[in-house]
Parts: structure tokens; C-alpha cells; sequence
């Protein structure tokens, strides 16, 4: 059963669609405003816009396999220990600290034109081979322990590179930093 879901310009509460069957969702400038809104359902691609993601939203849902985000905040904890989710792609507004923190299927991160990652957002995303940010701020520990990532292009608008950014990747062996970059944390 594939069931779409398109919804723009509307507030959704606590367990609107729980148990719905959605296997894709869009969501375009919509207010998450409750509690287990999306549960239960099979969710394999979302695609956001102008939406933002409250803290623990969609945390450990074992569905997400695809994730475009633009111009939308991903909260705290968002997306934590999505076992399924494979890539990740955000174009403006914000990722949260903790955000895909221990993804273990994540290959693919591009992130572009975003002020800041948070910390810790993908720690320990143990499958994680390809990130390409452009994003003015990457905080400490943000790709710490992801230890299959070999692929890193960081974009001309990275600024500041927190503590311990790519602490414990062992497969990266090399990563060319842009002129923009005037401040690194602590190795």
C-alpha cells in the first residue's frame, strides 16, 4: 500500500495522522504544534519546506529513508536513531543539536546555505560516507565518530569549525579547508 500525503499552509495536532498508512509526506509551510502527530505510519520519504521539526519528532523511526529539508529548523533530537534513514539533504534554516545523532544507515549528508549545525547533530552515524556542508557554523562534535566517512567538501560560507568536529573518523584522510574558515576548535 503507498499512501501520499501533501499538506501546506495548516497547524497540525497531537496525533492527526497517527496510524495512517502515509508512506510519503510533504509538508509545506505547516505548524507541527503536538505530540505524536506522525506515529505508527510507514513513513519512507519526507520532504520538507518551510516547516519546522519540533525536538524528538520523529525519533527512532525505524521508516524515514529519505529526508529534503529547505528552509525548515530541525529541532533537538529530531530524527535520533532513524535506523532506516539513508540520506539527508537541507537547503536553508537550521540543524539542531542531536538532530540525526546515531542514524546507523545514513550514507549521504548535503547540507547548503544554513547558519549553523549543531553539536553532536550526526555523531556516532556509523555508515555516513559522503557530507558536503556549506554552512556558516559546523558545532563541536558534529560528525564526531562516524567512522565509515571518507567524503568531505566543506562550501566557501564555513566560517567556524567547532571542538572536535571529525573527532574518531578513521576512514577520512583528508580534508582541504576552505579560506573562508577563521576559527577551529579544539582537535
Amino acid at each position: 500500500k503507498h499512501s501520499e500525503v501533501s499538506l501546506s499552509n495548516v497547524t497540525i495536532g497531537s496525533s492527526a495522522f497517527l496510524q495512517c498508512g502515509i508512506t510519503e509526506l510533504t509538508l509545506e509551510n505547516c505548524d507541527l504544534n503536538g505530540t505524536k502527530i506522525f506515529d505508527n505510519n510507514t513513513i519512507e520519504k519526507l520532504t520538507l519546506s518551510e516547516t519546522d521539526i519540533p525536538d524528538e519528532m520523529f525519533y527512532c523511526d525505524s521508516y524515514i529513508k529519505t529526508l529534503v529539508a529547505e528552509d525548515s529548523v530541525l529541532g533537538s533530537m529530531s530524527f535520533v536513531g532513524c535506523t532506516e534513514l539513508e540520506n539527508v539533504s537541507v537547503s536553508g534554516g537550521e540543524i539542531k543539536s542531536d538532530a540525526f545523532l546515531e542514524c546507523p544507515s545514513l550514507e549521504t549528508v548535503t547540507i547548503d546555505n544554513i547558519d549553523s549545525v549543531g553539536g553532536f547533530a550526526f555523531n556516532n552515524c556509523q555508515a555516513l560516507k559522503t557530507v558536503e556542508v556549506n554552512a556558516t557554523e559546523i558545532s563541536e562534535y558534529a560528525f564526531s565518530m562516524c567512522t565509515s566517512l571518507k567524503n568531505v567538501k566543506l562550501g566557501d560560507n564555513v566560517e567556524i569549525i567547532g571542538d572536535a568536529v571529525f573527532e574518531g573518523c578513521a576512514s577520512l584522510a583528508e580534508l582541504e579547508l576552505p579560506e573562508t574558515v577563521t576559527e577551529i576548535g579544539k582537535v
